[in-house]
């Protein structure tokens, strides 16, 4: 299990992988320019943990996100190495805290809308939304983020293409997790922020996609009414409708 999702095989999926490795490497690993972690306990005592460590790991995990958005307002969850070499002056993965196939940590490409869902859900689960939250320059990363799954739904008069986000995909066929991911990740965010001029449209698209793509009287697997169930997929898809 990696943050109570179900690998297929050992196969850690790419922006359940990305999301994992965000707070190793940011938490345990403390790369960046992180404070310094308080001192654990002796050997064989528990140290409890305070609300403000917990507040404080929370603001570390999305700051080092924050460092590794892309311009256009994605995670990519291939290449976001990059984007702290371009921050930080040098990369910031410690490859010996990680355990993943990869020892690197990337993850596998064609997840990038997924992955930038689960970023989404990150933020405004803590309180941070376009529009509210004590750090503007957060306010500005969800809603960069928000504008970028927006801008990667399909608009078509075909029912197997229309509302869809972020696929589908030859290359990459787990592509459903992206719509999957991102729908949940808008129906939080109107949730939390009531901005339906913005997102109520596209979420009913992106839910009318999800049905419309259900095995009839069962659940969802990796494409459209294809006859076969997954248990992951159909979690994100229930957790989005």
């Amino acid at each position: 299990m990696v943050g109570g999702i179900a690998m297929d095989r050992d196969r850690v999926r790419g922006p359940i992988a990305f999301a994992a490795l965000a707070v190793v490497v940011c938490l345990a690993a403390g790369c960046g320019s992180a404070p310094e972690r308080t001192p654990s306990a002796e050997p064989g005592e528990a140290r409890e943990l305070s609300p403000t460590d917990v507040d404080s790991a929370v603001a570390r995990a999305l700051e080092w996100l924050a460092r590794h958005q892309e311009p256009d307002g994605t995670w990519s969850s291939d290449a976001f190495g990059s984007r702290c070499d371009a921050a930080l002056g040098g990369a910031c993965l410690c490859p010996e805290d990680l355990h993943a196939a990869d020892p690197s940590g990337v993850g596998f490409e064609g997840f990038d809308v997924g992955l930038t869902g689960l970023a989404v859900l990150a933020y405004v689960s803590a309180g941070h939304t376009p529009n509210a939250g004590p750090d503007p320059a957060l306010r500005a990363v969800v809603d960069r983020a928000l504008t970028a799954l927006l801008a990667a739904q399909t608009r078509s008069n075909d029912p197997k293409l229309d509302g869809l986000i972020g696929g589908p995909s030859v290359e990459n066929e787990e592509w459903i997790y992206n719509h999957a991911v991102a729908t949940s990740a808008l129906a939080t965010a109107l949730f939390i922020t009531r901005d339906r001029d913005r997102l109520a449209e596209p979420l009913a698209r992106a839910v009318g996609w999800s049905l419309r793509a259900q095995n009839p009287q069962l659940g969802w697997k990796y494409g459209f009414r294809t006859g076969l169930n997954d248990s992951s997929v159909t979690a994100w898809m229930v957790r989005g409708i």
